[in-house]
């Protein structure tokens, strides 16, 4: 299977496509007005119908940045919304405002507080920062590397988004452990999605790259100025 049609299929799963009506009845007596033989019309299949959906998505990002911008509202993955248009460029450089209820604790601390399983990368070792959030909706594990920081943030994968990102590439499809993953390239704007919805102006800041995944039911986006490889192979060696 080629790159291009796996990140078709993973995409296909990232839209949302309505069952379609069934229409095989009417589509029957009409047949049966116009000629003596019948044939049985099965309606297109939901699957089908949302891998052709990615296809012309993905035809229609690669040629058109107006064309990402229109389609932004349909990319969805792991509590993460992205949306492709000209203002990552412009990202803001200045410090971000932390988010909301952000407060400094260590590794058992946010273990007892957060509703999900932190998992840590063995490639990392222990973080030199732990940092909750918003009652522990978002528990952060930070390294202070000279050379590339890494910021990895963990939160309940059955949450509604809780990032928003505007990125100016289209994201390449990134597996980790055989999971569906995404990588982000490049330096992009990242908002805070509150828990009513909200997106948070005052906490954007400059992301760099960004690899986006889900597994056992929590969401993690590994922030760091790192390749893609070696970005995942930092996500397939986290402990819990």
């Amino acid at each position: 299977m080629s790159d291009v049609e796996r990140e078709l299929r993973a995409l296909a799963d990232t839209i949302v496509v309505p069952e379609p009506p069934d229409v095989r009845a009417a589509v029957r007596t009409r047949i049966e007005a116009d000629s003596p033989t019948t044939r049985a019309i099965r309606p297109p299949r939901p699957q089908w119908v949302a891998a052709i959906l990615a296809a012309l998505l993905a035809i229609g990002l690669a040629a058109s940045p107006q064309a990402r911008a229109a389609v932004a509202e349909v990319f969805r993955f792991a509590g993460v919304d992205v949306r492709w248009g000209s203002d990552a460029d412009d990202a803001p450089v200045v410090p971000e405002t932390p988010l909301p209820g952000a407060d400094p604790t260590d590794l058992a601390g946010a273990r007892e507080q957060a509703g999900f399983e932190i998992a840590v990368p063995s490639l990392l070792g222990e973080p030199d920062r732990v940092v909750v959030a918003d009652d522990a909706r978002v528990v952060s594990l930070l390294y202070n590397r000279a050379q590339h920081p890494v910021r990895l943030d963990e939160f309940d994968g059955s949450l509604e988004p809780v990032f928003a990102k505007t990125v100016a590439v289209t994201g390449v499809f990134a597996p980790v452990d055989g999971e569906r993953g995404w990588w982000l390239p490049g330096p992009h704007t990242v908002h805070y999605v509150d828990r009513d919805g909200v997106v948070r102006e005052e906490t954007a800041r400059l992301a760099t790259s960004t690899l986006i995944w889900e597994s056992g039911g929590v969401s993690y986006r590994l922030e760091a100025d790192v390749s893609k490889a070696e970005a995942v192979r930092i996500a397939e060696s986290l402990v819990r």
